[in-house]
């Protein structure tokens, strides 16, 4: 858990400064903090007599001169121009750079940013309370933001490394023909103080951000690149971006005609292990920041708890190190918080950026806590295919519904199909799980590091299933990769169905399950034994059929347990099934496990049958078998029975064991059906049986009621 958690405390780190970088680049164009009071000189190009005086122009000098006045902030226009309508003006060449101290972020020791641009076009900006307003802001040729920072050496030993050891990290990205309509947005951010906690100023920045009103804004083309302290270098290429009804912190949608992106990782296998990912469109709908801000300590509000209502990816490509393939789509729905008191990994993240060493065990259990406050109402991925040097694959869906930090309704797949090179193939129609339950993290943090764990231990950390199924599996392998067969022949097996539901759970145990496995099938060739091979060919048996139930429910008012159906049949070979239910068994059975035999010693049996079924197959293995050993059907039959009757000596003499050979004898020389029944009068106590195994064992038929019976 340590190696996990330094990765967490370093993730942590670069969460918390990439959050601030974001929040810096959104606002960035708006106001700026005044970290400290204080003058910076002005550029000659803002020289009052150079400013167009119409009230907008006046509203736009005015917040230039403002930003000036702030300590660490520089900004510019080469000139501001009139319009057409006394609301319109535009402005040349602008330019502002400004620096957040580390005194105000986690993870990093300083930030440079600097936001340009060579043109911009303003339409009825205005003055209305502490909100400026605008009918429209038009950037004709490009806005561009570069951010450079010094990240914080991520040694675990040292949460406060100097600048000297820190690893710079740049992002930069440009917009071209950026529109936005409709837009309000605050007069001043607000002022962090010294020694203000990273989440309370980044929680203030986000209320302030809550104020943000965009009516739209489109984008033609917007190009980033970014590098990170780790090496990882990625460029971004975004088309045809609009963005509509933005208020009170929530994007109505969001949309991108086209994405590409490529990133560049550092191996030390390779050079370079480049990653190369195209997406034909993303939409967006329902974004809301305001569940963030309650998590980060903010006002939780009733009827917000839905983090995003829809997003999805269309027309995916990708590749790297010579793997390709393609995916139509990729959807995700209905992400919420499902409570909204605010992380203890918040209060973590305050504490390491002051320099209070976090324990590795509690930054890794506020990390899993803060996971499970999430959930995904839906994740489908759409027809992926995948080629490599040695084979494809392809898979026609990925489903998952209702994913939390409690477990999911459903996770499943669908058209699986993977072809390797050398021939081999797996096909899967359909498998899934439903009704999965996992593990509180209590119990698992019980579990953790504990050499000898009890037995409710490791009860409590076990999940629980409500089905799994698998269908249509099929597998193809060329006979050069199995021994003993034919080569140059392309061997195939499968399963039909395999069904396991369960329900009913006591301690994690079910106590009702029902398991099918239908049409597991073998090709004849894989029979390794000769004989057998050239029976199967004579009943021009092509492949080996097996299937198999099973049914077993415990009843919590009866005190019933039932094991019924339990078969398992073989194509043309005969069906073998038992039945069985015992009586007064208690509910400690699935609470102590480990004491079942306690717990089935007061136990009754009240009913049973075991129920044997000849076919083909059968017949002709008996005839075979007596070929080899030179006798007749009728001998070999008879000398399977008198085998039998040695086994059954210890109840030599009594009616059953007279009728059981009986059975025997006539099912060997031609395989029917037999059914052996136990029917007592009443429930007969298992602790009676174990005394009359010991003493009188030739008197437990007649104690259960032990009826044969053979096909007329």
């Amino acid at each position: 858990m340590q190696t996990g958690n330094s990765r967490i405390r370093a993730s942590l780190r670069r969460v918390a400064f990439a959050s601030t970088l974001a929040v810096g680049a959104l606002v960035g164009q708006m106001t700026l903090p005044t970290w400290a009071q204080g003058t910076s000189a002005s550029p000659a190009s803002q020289e009052k007599g150079q400013f167009a005086e119409t009230p907008a122009a006046r509203l736009l000098s005015d917040w230039i001169a403002s930003l000036n006045e702030k300590q660490g902030v520089t900004a510019s226009v080469g000139e501001i121009l009139p319009g057409d309508r006394r609301s319109v003006i535009s402005a040349q060449n602008g330019r502002i750079a400004f620096s957040i101290p580390s005194a105000f972020l986690s993870g990093a020791t300083q930030v440079e940013a600097v936001i340009e641009f060579p043109l911009v076009e303003i339409d009825g900006l205005r003055s209305s309370g502490d909100l400026y307003l605008a009918d429209s802001i038009s950037f004709p040729e490009s806005l561009d933001i570069k951010i450079e920072a010094l990240e914080r050496a991520t040694d675990d030993t040292d949460t406060t490394a100097a600048p000297s050891t820190a690893i710079p990290s740049r992002f930069e990205i440009s917009y071209e023909e950026l529109l936005l309509e409709g837009l309000a947005f605050p007069k001043e951010l607000p002022i962090p103080s010294t020694g203000s906690r990273p989440s309370a100023t980044l929680l203030s920045y986000l209320d302030a951000m809550r104020k943000v009103a965009l009516a739209r804004a489109f984008v033609s083309q917007a190009t980033a690149s970014s590098k990170s302290g780790m090496g990882i270098a990625s460029s971004f290429v975004y088309e045809d971006m609009a963005l509509i009804g933005l208020a009170d912190g929530r994007i109505s949608e969001q949309s991108v005609g086209r994405v590409r992106v490529i990133e560049e990782l550092p191996d030390a296998s390779h050079p370079t292990s480049k990653v190369d990912i195209t997406f034909d469109g993303v939409i967006l709908r329902g974004f809301d920041m305001v569940p963030l801000m309650a998590l980060l300590g903010g006002h939780a509000e009733a009827g917000r708890n839905v983090l995003l209502d829809r997003e999805e990816f269309t027309g995916l490509s990708f590749s790297q190190d010579g793997v390709t393939g393609t995916i139509r789509n990729i959807l995700f729905e209905d992400i919420s918080v499902t409570d909204l008191s605010p992380l203890r990994f918040t209060e973590l993240l305050d504490r390491d950026a002051a320099g209070d060493k976090v324990d590795e065990d509690e930054l890794g259990v506020a990390a899993l806590e803060a996971i499970g406050r999430f959930r995904l109402g839906r994740f489908e991925l759409g027809d992926l295919d995948v080629t490599t040097s040695d084979g494809n694959g392809s898979l026609r869906r990925v489903l998952v519904r209702d994913l939390t930090g409690g477990g999911l309704s459903e996770v499943s797949f669908d058209g699986l199909n993977i072809a390797a090179t050398d021939g081999s193939q797996i096909v899967i129609d359909h498998a899934g799980i439903t009704q999965v339950a996992l593990p509180p993290l209590g119990a698992l943090l019980a579990l953790d590091n504990n050499a000898e764990p009890t037995t409710d231990q490791i009860l409590a950390v076990m999940p629980t299933i409500g089905k799994m199924l698998a269908s249509a599996v099929d597998v193809t392998a060329p006979s050069d990769l199995v021994p003993g067969t034919t080569p140059g022949e392309q061997l195939r097996s499968g399963i039909s169905l395999i069904e396991i539901v369960q329900g009913g759970f006591v301690s994690n145990i079910p106590t009702r399950t029902s398991v099918i496995v239908d049409g597991v099938t073998l090709p004849t060739s894989h029979v390794e034994d000769p004989s057998l091979r050239t029976i199967l060919e004579g009943l021009d048996l092509q492949e080996i059929e097996i299937n198999h139930a099973l049914s077993v429910k415990w009843d919590p008012e009866s005190l019933d347990l039932t094991i019924s159906n339990a078969s398992i049949h073989v194509l043309e070979g005969g069906t073998a099934s038992l039945s069985l239910t015992l009586g007064n068994v208690p509910r400690s059975l699935f609470t102590t496990p480990q004491l079942a035999e306690i717990a089935l010693a007061g136990a009754t049996v009240k009913s049973g049958a075991i129920r044997l079924r000849g076919g083909a197959l059968l017949n002709a293995l008996l005839d075979e078998q007596a070929s080899t050993a030179g006798v007749s059907r009728e001998l070999f039959a008879e000398g399977l029975t008198e085998a039998a009757r040695g086994e059954l000596a210890i109840f030599a003499g009594s009616p059953f064991e007279a009728s059981l050979i009986a059975a025997l004898r006539s099912f060997f020389q031609d395989p029917d059906e037999i059914e052996v029944e136990l029917a007592p009068a009443t429930p007969v106590p298992v602790t009676e049986l174990l005394g009359m195994a010991l003493s009188a064992p030739q008197a437990i038929p007649d104690r259960l009621g032990v009826r044969v019976v053979t096909a007329q």
